[in-house]
């Protein structure tokens, strides 16, 4: 077994730079599984997002849109997505969404998995529709390049959560009732 010296390492490195080899974007990989009480009753797919998590948590109303792109990452709609008919889907249901060969300039990313109810595209998930999400870091790429990139395994995701939407008046109501 040959050992490489730091010196050979780091000449190693300046080469591949040299020579063009350019790293693969933010990118992950892990299992989508179901949450306790999830039903698939009324999902048509899996749609699947790998955006910049601006926020610690996801929020209602939060675009999930993406323009697949991941090297301008601040920018609205950054990131890369992916649809699966739930005909084709088990689960557990292994994934990998990549950004693709590049950089960004975002470290912190998230992958969200729906069970999408509609045949338009989603832009935002919809009160009513199982969704889950899970954060993760991305190292910065090393010598000579700037921005964040590299596959990370281990991103899994549960689908446990669903936007509901209350009627404030009638909520108002109730409590008024109850006191």
């Amino acid at each position: 077994m040959t050992k490489l010296t730091l010196p050979a390492a780091l000449a190693f490195a300046v080469l591949a730079i040299a020579t063009g080899c350019d790293p693969l974007g933010p990118s992950a990989q892990g299992v989508v599984s179901l949450g306790p009480g999830v039903e698939l009753a009324g999902a048509t797919s899996l749609e699947l997002r790998l955006v910049p998590a601006r926020l610690s948590e996801l929020s209602p109303g939060e675009s999930v849109a993406t323009d697949n792109r991941c090297d301008n990452g601040n920018a609205p709609h950054s990131g890369m997505s992916d649809s699966f008919a739930i005909g084709d889907v088990r689960f557990p249901f292994a994934y990998e969404l990549s950004c693709g060969i590049g950089t960004s300039d975002s470290s912190h990313w998230r992958v969200i998995a729906v069970l999408h109810k509609g045949t338009q595209a989603l832009d935002l998930i919809p009160p009513g529709e199982w969704f889950g999400t899970s954060n993760f870091t991305v190292g910065g790429c090393g010598l000579g390049i700037d921005g964040y990139c590299g596959m990370i395994s281990g991103v899994d995701v549960v689908i446990d959560d669903m936007i509901i939407v209350v009627d404030d008046a009638k909520a108002a109501r109730d409590a008024a009732a109850s006191r």
